[in-house]
């Protein structure tokens, strides 16, 4: 993040790792082709995480997707809340100015702006407020039958991302959700997922699956957070 009040909230490493890991798992379970998931990283190029440079790789990606093929946006990074009923991705440029935050009407100028002919779009959004631009996604007129919205918390409430884990708990337990869902149906079906004739995501059932598990560790983090500030005070006191 470039701006000074973004800087001490700075995600680090996590949102590389983050990044990497939910594109090699899409890779890994056969939803996209290897060569086609490519991770654009701030220290290749600075400017491909701006907005402008967010909107460049957007529209050139969604355009190159073919009538059968999954278009998957990905946001790993800080969510913001503007006003009352209007939420948005901050890019690295962010700087509190109304123009420099990504909305679900960008995101839908964006996919116009491509023309994008995927016969699936998939937002996931790991950040805090997610749900806000999740539910703005759902209820904008997008002219796509088939749009799937994943996000890492509700409209109100804050994503974690731990140090230890290198990974943000939705990110970690997401991949985590769709490999043991993938491999379980591979098992059921006795079909390695390089050999199916066609390919489909159980997306509720990873989103379940990932909902437990990050509920699980969150709802720990937060105990043991609390306890140790109790503890704090308790011995400053």
């Amino acid at each position: 993040q470039s701006d000074e009040k973004f800087k001490a909230r700075t995600l680090g490493q996590s949102v590389v790792n983050d990044a990497h890991l939910v594109s090699r798992t899409f890779v890994r379970i056969g939803a996209l082709p290897k060569d086609n998931a490519t991770v654009h990283e701030a220290k290749d190029s600075f400017n491909n995480c701006t907005f402008e440079g967010i909107r460049r790789l957007f529209v050139q990606t969604a355009k190159s997707v073919g009538r059968e093929g999954l278009f998957v946006f990905h946001f790993s990074g800080h969510g913001i809340r503007v006003g009352d009923d209007q939420w948005g991705l901050a890019p690295s440029d962010f700087d509190y100015s109304d123009r420099a935050y990504i909305t679900a009407s960008v995101l839908n100028d964006w996919l116009t702006e491509a023309n994008c002919k995927a016969k699936h779009v998939l937002f996931t959004l790991d950040c805090c407020y997610a749900g806000g631009i999740g539910d703005a996604l759902a209820s904008t007129d997008m002219s796509y039958r088939s749009v799937f919205i994943v996000s890492s918390c509700t409209a109100n409430e804050s994503s974690y991302a731990i140090n230890t884990l290198g990974h943000s708990v939705f990110s970690y337990f997401f991949t985590y959700a769709m490999k043991k869902c993938m491999k379980r149906d591979a098992e059921e079906t006795e079909l390695d997922v390089g050999h199916r004739s066609s390919f489909s995501i159980a997306l509720q059932t990873i989103f379940i699956e990932c909902h437990t598990c990050s509920e699980a560790l969150s709802s720990l983090l937060v105990k043991y957070v609390g306890q140790y500030n109790e503890h704090a005070v308790a011995k400053n006191a």
